[in-house]
């Protein structure tokens, strides 16, 4: 049995090793193969291994939340800061001006269409999209087969496993 001193280096190592973009799936079975516990205390530690790594997607994942609401927060007050420079340089008609670091000019957007009241428009303007193609009910054929002991040609249940941590 190895000492827990030894243990926590092995792990952080592997931890590095399953950071690394470039390690592969093998090199880390490899890596739990060569560890040499028994198979049970093996599943535990590979189990507190996915425990870890749950965990830190989790971290990442709330992160991400956190900084594209906080980059959200920053491109509405860009463009609230756009419009108040842009309503002052209107109001001021001025259309440019220029600094040694940057320019700042008003430019027209390309002209875009307003409809004031659809039922006035000519037929001619209007077109009719496709309907959706028909597609399978699987949710209705899953509970014919399963429940109703349906037969249906071109099509069957199949159930595997997966591994559940609790």
């Amino acid at each position: 049995m190895a000492h827990l001193y030894e243990l926590a280096g092995a792990y952080a190592a592997l931890e590095k090793l399953a950071d690394d973009p470039e390690t592969n799936d093998e090199q880390i079975e490899q890596w739990l193969v060569e560890c040499g516990d028994a198979l049970q205390e093996k599943a535990v530690n590979v189990g507190m291994f996915i425990g870890n790594l749950e965990s830190l997607a989790t971290s990442i994942k709330e992160a991400e939340a956190r900084m594209s609401a906080r980059r959200k927060v920053i491109e509405n007050r860009i463009t609230s800061i756009k419009k108040y420079l842009l309503s002052g340089m209107q109001t001021a008609d001025i259309t440019k001006i220029e600094c040694p670091y940057f320019k700042i000019a008003r430019q027209k957007n390309p002209p875009s269409l307003v409809i004031d009241d659809e039922s006035k428009i000519d037929m001619a303007y209007w077109r009719q999209k496709p309907p959706p193609p028909p597609e399978i009910d699987k949710m209705a054929l899953k509970k014919d087969i399963i429940e109703n002991g349906v037969v249906v040609d071109g099509a069957h249940v199949e159930q595997g496993e997966r591994l559940v941590i609790k």
